[in-house]
């Protein structure tokens, strides 16, 4: 299984998104399930961070949790990968 990745943006839905953060947290741990977490701090932080990932070798998946702006954003990182799968939360 591939690591995946996290992009959570705490303030979405009026700092709702965080709270859905720590139970997906919680059961990944419980599921030993590989994963990497980041925290997106400011507006365009998760397509940053989304072209940086994106750019690693080998195929990746990357997972937002937030709004729909967050969402738009890795959708946005990630458009010249071919590489990079996405999921949202």
């Amino acid at each position: 299984m591939h690591t995946l990745y996290f992009i959570v943006n705490p303030q979405a839905g009026n700092g709702s998104c965080l709270k859905t953060w720590v139970a997906v947290e919680a059961e990944l741990q419980r599921k030993e399930v590989q994963f990497h977490a980041f925290f997106t701090n400011n507006r365009g932080h998760a397509k940053e961070i989304t072209e940086q990932l994106a750019k690693k070798q080998g195929q990746i998946v990357i997972i937002a949790v937030g709004g729909d702006g967050t969402l738009h954003e890795v959708v946005n990182g990630v458009a010249k990968y071919k590489n990079t799968a996405i999921g949202f939360i």
